[in-house]
């Protein structure tokens, strides 16, 4: 990743997808953080967490499933 074109802090979210870790993520996004989110099987959800907080709060959020 590169961080040269904005000073956002960037936070790493492992099972972001539901539950615990999609409230963590909406912490963070509304604290203006940039967003790596990680998923072991559901990334269709992720990848739409990721549209929505990267909308609501317009910080970047990128998905991976591993």
């Amino acid at each position: 990743m590169n961080n040269t074109t904005h000073n956002l802090p960037i936070a790493l979210i492992t099972g972001a997808s539901r539950g615990i870790g999609c409230a963590i993520a909406e912490q963070f996004a509304a604290a203006g953080y940039e967003l790596l989110l990680t998923c072991s099987r559901t990334l269709e959800e992720l990848n739409a967490l990721a549209t929505d907080l990267s909308g609501k709060y317009s910080v970047p959020c990128h998905a991976f499933l591993c």
